[in-house]
């Protein structure tokens, strides 16, 4: 071999090395777009943008996602729609604490820490019959932080309702994009 095609050969290998290490990065995510482990939550990736929840709390949702006028009674709620799925939150001390779905078809639990927060995430296949999604999943907080005047946890439950299970990545993506103010 020439030394023009030794080095046209190494010029090829780096290049190619390059190019699997940066796709690795962002396909091993179930989210297109979205980083597995994204090291800066406040730049969500292409497809996302970061939501400042009514002053409460940030999260990243696909940019698709239009705000929902919604009111609370006891509470601060939000939502969000795309064509694909609907995100809520109820943030306040009567938020769902997600205890009453383990008889649920398909249910599946897991706890973790979220945003510096203890979390519990829940997903199962919503069989109610007034809702016009299929799959059902939702992450709770139980202590976001202590109310100062009634002694009792401000606590958030945000949940997703879609219809392809598939969406559940984009849940989960959701979830773990949380960040709190305090």
């Amino acid at each position: 071999m020439n030394p023009r095609s030794i080095f046209v050969f190494f010029c090829l290998a780096i290049l190619l090395c390059c190019h699997t290490a940066q796709k690795s990065e962002t396909s091993a995510s179930p989210v297109a777009g979205m980083p597995k482990q994204n090291p800066d939550p406040t730049n969500p990736g292409p497809g996302w943008k970061r939501v400042d929840a009514d002053g409460l709390f940030f999260l990243s949702l696909p940019e698709d996602m239009k705000k929902q006028n919604v009111r609370g009674i006891d509470s601060s709620v939000g939502q969000y729609r795309n064509g694909r799925m609907v995100v809520s939150f109820d943030y306040g001390i009567y938020s769902n604490p997600l205890e009453s779905y383990s008889d649920k078809p398909d249910y599946k639990e897991n706890l973790k820490n979220i945003g510096g927060k203890k979390a519990k995430i829940v997903f199962f296949s919503n069989t109610r019959a007034d809702s016009k999604y299929k799959y059902y999943s939702a992450v709770h907080f139980p202590e976001v932080e202590k109310n100062r005047f009634a002694n009792m946890n401000i606590k958030l439950t945000l949940d997703v309702e879609f219809n392809e299970e598939s969406n559940n990545a984009i849940a989960q993506a959701i979830f773990e994009s949380i960040a709190f103010r305090n």
